[in-house]
C-alpha cells in the first residue's frame, strides 16, 4: 500500500513561537535495527535563539480524529538549529499498514505533533539523532503577518525544507481545529503549486488576529492553536498556478560545488600560490576572498601577499590546510571526523563560520569522558560557544568520571576559569526553584 497523502497537525503552546519546526519522517526506519518501523523526529529548522528547550508528543489520528499510538518525550530536550529529537521506532510498519487497525483512513496518515517550549533551566538528557532523512514540508507561521498590509492577520505557509527531486508539485489545505477536533477556517490551494527547496506557498492573510484571539470563537482551547495541514503530491503533468501549459523543462541540478572542486583539483587559471609546511597550493584569489574575509583583507591591502601573489602560512599542517582549502571551494569537508579539532582552529583563523559550526557539531558528537576537558579547552580557545556549552553540559553529567582524567587535572592548572564555569553551571542546574513552597494536598 502506498500513502499518497500525509497530513500533519502541529499544536503550539505559544501563539508566537520563536522558531520553525517540522517533522522528519523515515517510512523505513533509519538503519538495519529499525527497518521494520516508521521513524519520526522533530526538527528545529530555524530559530532566533542559540537553542530552544522543548517537550513534544507524537501520535496518529484515526478516522474519528482520536489520538492513537502516542509517544512523548519524558523530559525537555535541547534543540539547536538543524538538530532533531524523536523516536527511531515510532510504530511498526506492519501494524501501521494493517487495515484492521484503522490508522490509514482513505490511505491518509495523519501525524499529530504537540510542542511545548519550556524554561531554559530545564535539565536535558538523551542523545541527539544526527542522521539526515527525507524531509516532508513544514509550516511557516507568522503570528503578526508578513508586512504592513497583513499585520492584523496570522500568515501561514507550507515550506519544502529539502527534497531528493528538483521540484515537487502539490496541493495543500490549511485549517484550524477547535476543541472538538473539527476543522474550521479552512483555506486550500485551488491548483497544484510548484515547490522547490527553500520556497513556500500559502496565505498571507490566513485568519484575522482579533478573530483568532476572540474566546467566543473557540479557536484556542486551553490557549493552544492546532493547525491542520493536508498535503497531496500530484503528477508532474498537472498545470501549475502562474505557469502556461507549455512543455515543462527538466532543469539540471546545480553542480557549482562540483565545478569549483574541479577547479581546485586541476589548479587551472590559478593566480596565487600558498606555501604551507613545505607544500605549495595553487589557488584563485577571487574565490579565497569571496569565501573568507581574512583572505579578502589580505588581498585588498598593500601587503606582501598582494604584491607577489604569494602567501606563506607557518602555523598549520599542510594536510589540514588542504582540507580547509577544499572546503573553501566546495563547501564540503570529507575528513571532518578525523581532523575536526585542527579544522576548528583553521576555520576560526580564516573566519569560515559554517565550517566552524560543522567542526563543533563533529566534536560534540564525539564527546567522551576522556576528551571532554580537552574539547572544552579547545572550544574556549576558539570562541566556539555551542561546543563550549555542550562540553560543560557533558562534564556536569559525568562529573565524577571526568575529574579523574588527565585532561581535567591539566585544565585545573592551565584554564582554572573553565573549572569555575563548569561548577557554576552545575550549581545553577541543581539550584532549587525560587518561590513559595508548594502546598501539600490533603488526603480525604
Amino acid at each position: 500500500m502506498t500513502i499518497p497523502v500525509i497530513e500533519m497537525l502541529f499544536v503550539l503552546e505559544d501563539i508566537q513561537p520563536p522558531n520553525d519546526m517540522c517533522l522528519r519522517v523515515n517510512p523505513k526506519g533509519l538503519d538495519e535495527e529499525s527497518k521494520d518501523y516508521l521513524s519520526l523526529y522533530l526538527l528545529l529548522v530555524s530559530c532566533n535563539k542559540t537553542e530552544v528547550r522543548a517537550k513534544f508528543k507524537f501520535s496518529i489520528l484515526n478516522a474519528k480524529r482520536e489520538e492513537t499510538k502516542a509517544m512523548e518525550s519524558q523530559r525537555a530536550y535541547r534543540f539547536v538549529q538543524g538538530k532533531d529529537w524523536g523516536f527511531k521506532k515510532f510504530i511498526r510498519r506492519d501494524f501501521l499498514f494493517d487495515e484492521a487497525n484503522g490508522l490509514l483512513p482513505d490511505d491518509k496518515l495523519t501525524l499529530y505533533c504537540e510542542v511545548s517550549v519550556v524554561a531554559d533551566s530545564v535539565n536535558i538528557s538523551g542523545q541527539s539523532n544526527a542522521v539526515q532523512f527525507k524531509v516532508p514540508p513544514c509550516l511557516r507561521v507568522n503570528p503578526k503577518g508578513l508586512d504592513e498590509e497583513s499585520k492584523d492577520y496570522l500568515s501561514l505557509y507550507l515550506l519544502l525544507v529539502s527534497c531528493n527531486k528538483t521540484e515537487v508539485r502539490a496541493k495543500f489545505k490549511f485549517s484550524i481545529l477547535n476543541a472538538k477536533r473539527e476543522e474550521t477556517k479552512a483555506m486550500e490551494s485551488q491548483r497544484a503549486y510548484r515547490f522547490v527547496q527553500g520556497k513556500d506557498w500559502g496565505f498571507k492573510k490566513f485568519i484575522r488576529r482579533d478573530f483568532l484571539f476572540d474566546e467566543a470563537n473557540g479557536l484556542l482551547p486551553d490557549d493552544k492553536l492546532t493547525l491542520y495541514c493536508e498535503v497531496s503530491v500530484v503528477a508532474d503533468s498537472v498545470n501549475i498556478s502562474g505557469q502556461s501549459n507549455a512543455v515543462q523543462f527538466k532543469v539540471p541540478e546545480c553542480r557549482l560545488a562540483d565545478d569549483l572542486g574541479g577547479l581546485f583539483d586541476t589548479q587551472r587559471f590559478s593566480d596565487v600560490t600558498l606555501y604551507v609546511g613545505g607544500r605549495e597550493f595553487l589557488a584563485h584569489k577571487a574565490i579565497l576572498a569571496a569565501r573568507s574575509p581574512v583572505f579578502a583583507a589580505m588581498f585588498e591591502h598593500e601587503m606582501e601577499e598582494r604584491k607577489h601573489n604569494r602567501v606563506e602560512i607557518t602555523d598549520m599542517d599542510h594536510d589540514v590546510f588542504k582540507e580547509m582549502l577544499r572546503y573553501v571551494y566546495t563547501g564540503r569537508a570529507a575528513n571532518l571526523d578525523r581532523m575536526a579539532d585542527d579544522l576548528l582552529a583553521a576555520a576560526d583563523k580564516y573566519a569560515l563560520d559554517r565550517l566552524k559550526v560543522m567542526c563543533e557539531e563533529a566534536l560534540s558528537s564525539s564527546l567522551s569522558v576522556d576528551n571532554a576537558a580537552d574539547v572544552l579547552i579547545l572550544a574556549d580557545l576558539h570562541s566556539a560557544e555551542q561546543l563550549r556549552a555542550q562540553s560543560i553540559e557533558f562534564i556536569n553529567s559525568h562529573a565524577t568520571d571526568v575529574m579523574d582524567t588527565h585532561g581535567w587535572k591539566s585544565m585545573i592548572k592551565s584554564h582554572p576559569h573553565l573549572i569555575a564555569e563548569a561548577f557554576r553551571a552545575l550549581a545553577t542546574q541543581q539550584a532549587p526553584p525560587i518561590g513559595p513552597p508548594r502546598k501539600k494536598i490533603r488526603s480525604s
